[in-house]
């Protein structure tokens, strides 16, 4: 287990914390913000590349502030792979062992077993120059198992890949854990996160904003500026109010009354729903009471598998439709349509942080 207690550090103007984290053995745990939000310097203090000003970092109950970085049973993978380029494939894995007490026919097979497990048993006669991304990936990462780390620290390990290279590698961190790594990783990619992690945590500006469960950040993210970066950018401030003579609830927005499903007593606070869920159509629907409201088209942006629609209802709504709704409607900038919210699909929350 790594325990994370009221660490904090500061570099200049930034200062990163104070907060706590604990990441459970095993897991794999997502670490998602904007670029400048402290996440690879968290990743370089828990390394020991940086010292804490405040704080303690235990990893198996064991005071990192007292172990030296290359004792640390911690493997550490760069956003910007560094391998030895005057060393072929096989001596960079070995450099990680060199110090071991084996013969030089144990560091041998120690290599060629690294090699197999990672799949590049056929480069390691190869300078390294020459290697894809994902070769290189795969070389750095059989050095770091090597010295047998007890977490894996990835900064940024997806980023400047193809769309297959990233299939790969995704799929290949996936089995590493599931092997029982406990896995720390830094992104700024959201559906990335989604895709990895068992838990998650948002940083912004040095703090550490929510913890959860992907999907549960997602579905009450903390505030606006998590609602964004998990792509809930229909996130609006609200008074929750009851009308005598209904028993459900309205959040009013200016002069908009949309009805939810919350227990909420009435306030102030926001509401926020999801871009699919948000329906269109051009003429209004006499079957809907309630959330059906006049809208005007003013941007559509084009997505690999659908499209994403800007509207003026009196605030800015994002929708986005698949490749099927797409074809359904053809929508221009310009056009007037009604758009639809069912209440079971709006979130409310008491107050925004």
């Amino acid at each position: 287990m790594l325990d994370i207690r009221n660490i904090k550090k500061s570099i200049g103007q930034f200062q990163l914390g104070s907060f706590d984290l604990q990441i459970a053995a095993g897991s794999y745990f997502v670490l998602l913000g904007p670029s400048g939000s402290g996440k690879s310097l968290l990743l370089d203090l828990i390394s020991g590349f940086e010292k804490p000003d405040e704080g303690k970092i235990l990893l198996n109950g064991i005071d990192l502030r007292k172990v030296q970085p290359y004792k640390r049973k911690i493997g550490y993978l760069f956003q910007h792979v560094m391998l030895f380029p005057h060393l072929n494939v096989a001596q960079n894995i070995g450099y990680a062992i060199q110090s071991k007490n084996m013969s030089a026919l144990q560091k041998k097979e120690n290599i060629k077993q690294l090699a197999e497990n990672f799949g590049i048993h056929d480069l390691l006669h190869r300078k390294t120059t020459g290697l894809s991304g994902g070769e290189a990936q795969r070389v750095a990462l059989a050095r770091i198992f090597a010295s047998e780390p007890e977490i894996l620290l990835l900064d940024e390990p997806l980023s400047g890949l193809d769309v297959e290279l990233k299939s790969e590698m995704i799929q290949f961190f996936k089995t590493l854990n599931k092997k029982g790594l406990t896995i720390l990783h830094v992104t700024h990619d959201f559906d990335e996160g989604v895709r990895l992690a068992d838990t998650m945590g948002i940083m912004h500006n040095g703090s550490l904003l929510q913890t959860g469960s992907p999907e549960s950040i997602a579905q009450y993210p903390a505030n606006k500026f998590v609602a964004h970066l998990t792509g809930n950018r229909n996130f609006f401030p609200a008074r929750l109010i009851t009308k005598a003579q209904f028993s459900e609830k309205f959040a009013k927005i200016g002069d908009l009354e949309i009805q939810l499903e919350a227990n909420f007593p009435a306030g102030d606070g926001c509401i926020f729903f999801k871009e699919n869920k948000v329906e269109l159509y051009q003429h209004k629907p006499l079957s809907f009471r309630t959330n059906c409201f006049p809208a005007e088209i003013k941007h559509i942006q084009k997505l690999p598998f659908g499209q994403e629609i800007l509207l003026d209802a009196g605030m800015p709504i994002f929708v986005r439709q698949d490749e099927k709704n797409e074809h359904q409607i053809r929508h221009q900038i310009g056009d007037k349509v009604w758009l639809h919210i069912e209440p079971s699909d709006i979130t409310f929350m008491q107050k925004q942080l």
